[in-house]
C-alpha cells in the first residue's frame, strides 16, 4: 500500500510539473518583441493581431523583371509595403521564386524569358497545385538568373530594411524539390548545376545572411543558415529536417550525398514557416503543443513565416500557448546578476531562448546622475553577444571613467544598441527599464 501511495504522489507531481512547464494557465503572459525573431507574416498583408518584428515576401521573377532588363523594384516595394514596414521598424525576409504552384495554370517566370529558353520546361497539374517548372539545366535560364540576382543584390544588399535572404530559385515554392511522382517527372539539377545558382547569390550578396532549404557543402563553405518550411509537422521536422542537419542525407531526387550541419545554428539562423494549416489548434492545442515545443528546442528556430498564426485573435483560447512559444523562439536576454567593485563590473547574462542573436550589436554601460541625465557612456569592447548561446554567460567590464565626472553616486545602466541608430535596440526581459530603453542594474560611487 505504501508503494502505491508513493507512485500516486509521483504521478501527481509529474502532472503538476508537466502542466506548469508546457501548458500555461489561462493567464496570458506578455510577449517581448525583439528584432530578427518571432513570427514573420506576409509583407503584403496586415495589420496583424500577433506582435512581430519581421515580415516575409516571395519575389517571383515574373514580377521582378516583367520586361527584359527592366527590374520593377518600385512595384515590388509597393506590393510588399516596404516603406510602411520600415516606418514600423519591421524588417523583411525575401525569397526569389521561379515556380510557385497555385490552383490555376500559370507561369512565375516572365513571358519574354519563356520564349528565350524556347519554352524549355514542364507544365504540371497536381494536387499540390499547377504551374510551370523551367528546365534548370537550361544555360540561357542560368545566364539570365545570374543577371537577375546581380540586380536584386545591387538594390538590396545594403538596404538595412532587409533582414535575411532565403535562397529559393530552384524547385516548387523555391523549396529545392520538384515533382517526381504520380506520373509527373520534373528533373532536379545535380549539385554542379544547383551550386551555380547558389553562386549567383554568394557572389553578389556580401552584407546579408543567406539561408538554404537543406544542408549542403556550399552552405557550409559560405556560412549559411537553413530554413524549414514544414515546421510543426513532427515527421518533416524531427525525422527529416533535424536528421539532415545532424547526420547528413542522400538527396532523394538526385541520389547525391550531402553533409551534416549540426552546429550551423550557433553562428547562422534557422528560419522557416509552419506547415500549412487551416486550424492553429493543430499546433497550439493541449495535445499538440508539447511536440511543437520539442521541435522548437531541437531545431533552434529564430523565426517562422509567412505561414504563422499572426491573424489569430489575442483573446483566443490558444493565446497563452502562442505567447509561451513566442517567449522561447529565438533569443531572450536578461541580466540576472551584477556586481560592482570600484569601476569593475561583473555581469551574468542569461539567454532563455533557443538560439543566439546573429549580429555584432554592442553592449553599452552608462552612468546617470540623480536627475536621470546620462553623464557617461562606454561601449564594451570584447563582448560579442553572438556568442550568447542558450544558457548563462559571465562578462567583465572596466569603466574607463574620466576625471571630468564629479564625485558622487550614479545609476549604472546597461543597454544593447542598434548600430543603425546607436540607441537601445533589444528589450531585456528584466525590470528597471527606463523610458529610453536602458535598464538600471546598480549604482557606482565615484570618489
Amino acid at each position: 500500500m505504501n508503494v502505491l501511495i508513493v507512485i500516486i504522489l509521483l504521478v501527481v507531481v509529474f502532472i503538476i510539473m508537466f502542466n506548469k512547464t508546457f501548458f500555461p494557465s489561462s493567464q496570458v503572459e506578455e510577449v517581448t518583441v525583439n528584432p530578427f525573431m518571432g513570427f514573420a507574416p506576409p509583407a503584403d498583408g496586415g495589420p496583424y493581431s500577433q506582435p512581430h518584428s519581421l515580415v516575409y515576401a516571395n519575389l517571383t521573377w515574373r514580377e521582378l523583371e516583367p520586361e527584359k532588363g527592366f527590374y520593377d523594384f518600385e512595384s515590388i516595394e509597393e506590393k510588399f509595403r516596404l516603406t510602411y514596414w520600415k516606418n514600423q521598424n519591421i524588417k523583411l525576409i525575401f525569397r526569389v521564386v521561379l515556380d510557385y504552384p497555385r490552383e490555376s495554370s500559370h507561369m512565375d517566370i516572365p513571358d519574354w524569358l519563356y520564349e528565350e529558353i524556347n519554352q524549355d520546361g514542364t507544365w504540371y497539374k497536381h494536387e499540390w497545385g499547377s504551374g510551370f517548372s523551367p528546365n534548370y539545366y537550361n544555360n540561357t535560364l542560368i545566364d539570365y538568373h545570374k543577371k537577375l540576382i546581380e540586380a536584386v543584390a545591387e538594390k538590396y544588399d545594403h538596404e538595412p530594411a532587409i533582414a535575411f535572404v532565403e535562397l529559393g530559385s530552384l524547385g516548387h515554392w523555391g523549396e529545392w524539390h520538384t515533382l517526381q511522382e504520380d506520373g509527373i517527372y520534373i528533373p532536379f539539377p545535380k549539385l554542379p548545376t544547383a551550386e551555380t545558382y547558389v553562386n549567383h547569390y554568394t557572389d553578389n550578396f556580401k552584407n546579408k545572411i543567406l539561408l538554404m532549404r537543406r544542408p549542403h557543402q556550399i552552405a557550409i563553405n559560405n556560412e549559411m543558415g537553413l530554413y524549414n518550411d514544414m515546421f510543426g509537422r513532427y515527421d518533416h521536422t524531427i525525422e527529416e529536417f533535424l536528421s539532415w542537419i545532424n547526420d547528413g542525407y542522400e538527396f532523394w531526387l538526385t541520389n547525391e550525398q550531402n553533409p551534416a550541419m549540426p552546429d550551423a545554428w550557433k553562428s547562422r539562423p534557422i528560419g522557416g514557416e509552419f506547415a500549412p494549416t487551416d486550424d492553429w489548434s493543430d499546433y497550439f492545442s493541449t495535445s499538440k503543443f508539447l511536440r511543437v515545443m520539442e521541435q522548437l528546442q531541437a531545431t533552434h528556430v529564430s523565426w517562422l513565416g509567412p505561414s504563422s498564426p499572426t491573424y489569430y485573435p489575442t483573446d483566443g483560447k490558444l493565446q497563452a500557448r502562442i505567447n509561451q512559444f513566442l517567449n522561447k523562439i529565438g533569443y531572450h536576454f536578461r541580466l540576472i546578476q551584477t556586481s560592482v567593485n570600484k569601476t569593475e563590473v561583473t555581469m551574468q547574462w542569461e539567454n532563455r531562448g533557443v538560439a543566439p542573436f546573429y549580429f555584432p550589436w554592442p553592449v553599452e554601460l552608462s552612468l546617470a546622475d540623480q536627475d536621470g541625465k546620462i553623464v557617461y557612456q562606454q561601449l564594451l569592447d570584447g563582448i560579442d553577444i553572438r556568442a550568447w548561446l542558450p544558457g548563462k554567460h559571465t562578462e567583465v567590464a572596466n569603466l574607463d571613467i574620466s576625471n571630468e565626472i564629479t564625485a558622487g553616486t550614479y545609476q549604472l545602466l546597461v543597454a544593447i544598441l542598434d548600430p543603425e541608430t546607436m540607441k537601445p535596440g533589444i528589450q531585456l526581459e528584466m525590470e528597471e527599464k527606463l523610458p529610453d530603453g536602458r535598464y538600471k542594474i546598480g549604482e557606482v560611487t565615484i570618489d
